[in-house]
């Protein structure tokens, strides 16, 4: 981590030419919020989405659902709902001894 923090590469940010999704959470304990914003700022045309949290790791913390349906959206152009399937069912259980 110290390496990459050493990395600038804000130079070459405006070269970018391909559509960009930044998410970055607002409390992020490794890399400051302000990254993420400079990062979207300087992409051309890039999305910025902040969300509310401490975790680096995208897939762990509060709102990892959250990240992987902006990454859907940004993708794909929406968002799927998931399909739930429910069973009622009934357990009954007796012990005679005897």
């Amino acid at each position: 981590m110290r390496m990459n923090n050493q990395i600038d590469i804000t130079e070459i940010l405006p070269s970018i030419n391909v559509p960009t999704l930044v998410i970055h959470r607002k409390d992020d304990v490794t890399v400051n919020v302000e990254g993420g914003r400079i990062l979207a700022e300087r992409i051309p045309d890039a999305k910025y989405v902040e969300l509310s949290g401490t975790d680096h790791l995208p897939f762990v913390g509060e709102n990892s659902d959250r990240i992987l349906d902006e990454m859907e959206q940004f993708l794909t152009g929406e968002t799927s709902t998931p399909s739930i399937e429910r069973v009622l069912a009934t357990v009954v259980f007796t012990d005679i001894a005897g």
